[in-house]
């Protein structure tokens, strides 16, 4: 790579609070024009938020114009069922104040939607007391995200492991707070993102259908698959690796009014599952959001992502995808989604399992985003959603047959 180029990735990589490496390997796919519009887009939040409605409870129409009357602007997502879209404000101009707490990079991204910090969140900080109006920045101590007033001494924020310490008062982008709205206590709706949504409306089960989720998170996917599935009388088995999600995952069936749903919960490392299962137990429908680097969540401050996690991503990805195929019932389907732009964790993965002959990527249902860059069998039948594009989060879609 030449100087010149080297010290363009460089600018961008300083710019942005991105690994170097990172932006050279979006270059290298995308060209450099283009990664960098990606890497901008990647800083800002989509201009609407997503929320899938359950229509157990509710009809889209009916949620529109319940949080329109409560001064929430919601409108119906044009080519999206079940999907409505709830307005963001921003991005909004910070007011920097003369005394600041830098915060760690999660902790960052939920400040610069308005999220309130708790100690855990503060990697450093002045002498600062109760009360203190300060400005939010990151790791780095660049980029201010917010400002906030302190409801912690400093000595607290060094003892105390619990409790918000540092209360929003603005913050670049603005979202409603769904915690305390009628219609998010009584289960109406859920956060999901779009891309999400639109793969939850595409995934039809038979009757009698055996369905495994491979890591369910908190269950938004799975739970919008049953709402449009209900009568199939399917067995659904939903596994993760994290208590704490799964804790979640069981607060939105209980919210949501889906506790007579036939999910089994398990929690179980995702790499057991052909122990756990054998042939005898194979199943028709698969999904697999699959760990990844998660380039593509946005808004964020930073990524530091490395090739090593990349390339490490994708070698369990692979004996992940081999574990499905053996659990996989003969013209059953996998769904593989990951939140990554980068080709190793997303197309690379799917081009193996077909050139062994094991797995064809089928044709979707319905296409919003876009094909990916690498071609080879069935690549024309993948989906992408592009944050500089599609105005959603970054995200990948494969289905895939046996």
């Amino acid at each position: 790579m030449s100087e010149r180029v080297d010290d363009r990735i460089n600018e961008v990589a300083d710019k942005y609070q991105f690994n170097p490496a990172l932006v050279n390997r979006l270059s290298f796919v995308y060209g450099f024009d283009r990664a960098t519009s990606i890497i901008e887009s990647l800083t800002k939040h989509t201009s609407a938020l997503p929320i899938r409605v359950n229509t157990v409870l509710t009809t889209p129409d009916a949620l529109v114009k319940s949080l329109n009357e409560k001064e929430i602007p919601a409108k119906r997502h044009p080519e999206v069922e079940d999907a409505v879209l709830v307005d963001v404000r921003g991005p909004n101009e910070i007011v920097e104040k003369s005394k600041k707490i830098i915060v760690h990079k999660y902790a960052a991204a939920k400040a610069l939607i308005g999220g309130s910090i708790g100690a855990p969140g503060i990697k450093d900080h002045e002498d600062l007391k109760i009360g203190d109006e300060v400005s939010i920045v990151d790791k780095m101590g660049k980029i201010i995200v917010a400002n906030a007033v302190l409801m912690m001494s400093s000595n607290e924020i060094d003892v105390q492991k619990r409790g918000v310490a540092l209360r929003i008062t603005a913050s670049k982008y603005e979202l409603p707070s769904f915690q305390n709205v009628t219609e998010f206590l009584r289960g109406h709706f859920i956060q999901q993102m779009l891309p999400s949504i639109l793969l939850g409306s595409e995934i039809k089960l038979k009757p009698l259908a055996r369905v495994l989720d491979l890591s369910v998170g908190h269950g938004a996917l799975l739970t919008h698959v049953w709402q449009n599935n209900s009568k199939s009388n399917a067995r659904i088995i939903a596994i993760d690796n994290s208590n704490t999600r799964l804790v979640r995952f069981k607060d939105n069936l209980k919210r949501l009014r889906l506790l007579n749903a036939p999910f089994e919960i398990m929690k179980m490392e995702s790499n057991k599952v052909s122990r756990r299962f054998n042939r005898n137990e194979t199943f028709d429908v698969i999904i697999y959001h699959a760990p990844n680097s998660k380039i593509g969540i946005r808004p964020k401050v930073s990524d530091n992502t490395t090739e090593g996690l990349i390339f490490n991503n994708a070698r369990n990805m692979n004996k992940m995808m081999a574990q499905a195929e053996r659990l996989l019932k003969r013209d059953g389907m996998i769904y593989y989604t990951t939140n990554s732009l980068d080709p190793a964790e997303n197309e690379r993965i799917i081009e193996e399992v077909v050139n062994h002959g094991r797995l064809s990527v089928v044709e979707q249902s319905q296409y919003l985003g876009d094909k990916g860059p690498t071609k080879f069998k069935g690549s024309e039948h993948l989906q992408y959603f592009f944050p500089d594009k599609h105005d959603t989060q970054g995200y990948f879609i494969a289905k895939l047959t046996k």
